[in-house]
């Protein structure tokens, strides 16, 4: 077979230090997100910046891990409002650390989970439901749609606790 390379100058010169989020498409001004711990397990780092960025400027407190296993170390110790996760991920898969958390005793097993990924096949999204997942959204995302999601997920929590 043939083989081609292609090589594009790219330069790093006037390069952001960050990259601006629009979230005008979000519902209200009550889809901030001020104050909420939120976990992010992801192994993509575009995909990582991208929603540390997000939820960032919405005003949550993020946490950024990088595999399941960090994450799970790190919730030894912490229970974050909401959790994001990707499904397909190397080593153990966002969908096992799913049904490890809703099959456990515990305040882990309420928070809620969003999965985001790019796995988006109705047995994808069936999988992710049937685990445990709160709501599943296909990459690529919209930025107000996550925030959106997020602020709902944990009213609906907040609620429900308090009843």
């Amino acid at each position: 077979g043939s083989q081609f390379w292609i090589l594009l100058p790219i330069s790093t010169e006037n390069k952001p230090d960050h990259c601006e989020i629009d979230l005008s498409g979000a519902k209200d001004k009550l889809s901030r997100l001020d104050g909420l711990q939120v976990v992010v397990v992801e192994d993509n780092e575009d995909t990582r910046a991208v929603l540390r960025e997000v939820l960032t400027v919405a005003g949550a407190e993020v946490a950024i891990m990088k595999s399941v296993p960090e994450a799970r170390e790190y919730l030894k110790e912490s229970e974050p409002d909401i959790i994001l996760t990707d499904i397909a991920m190397p080593g153990v898969s966002g969908l096992e650390m799913i049904e490890q958390l809703k099959s456990e005793q515990g305040n882990l097993s309420n928070i809620p989970i969003m999965v985001l990924s790019a796995c988006a096949f109705d047995s994808d999204k069936k999988a992710a439901l049937e685990a445990g997942a709160s709501v599943f959204i296909a990459k690529p995302f919209r930025p107000a749609e996550v925030v959106d999601t997020v602020r709902e997920l944990t009213l609906s929590r907040a609620m429900a606790e308090a009843e």
